[in-house]
């Protein structure tokens, strides 16, 4: 699920899902940027010069 703002995922997590029959549990993970692999490869490779 996608929120809005940071403040709602309590409020999903909590008071909807949680309340689903048949949930047992729930596992939260949080990304609050998502990089494309140009921009990843271009951040891990500063320094290093390619073997083309």
């Amino acid at each position: 699920m996608r929120v809005r703002e940071f403040e709602h995922i309590a409020e999903v997590i909590a008071g909807r899902i949680n309340k689903v029959p048949g949930v047992l549990e729930t596992e939260t993970h949080i990304a609050f940027r998502a990089y494309s692999r140009h921009d990843l490869d271009a951040a891990f490779s500063i320094g290093f010069e390619t073997a083309d």
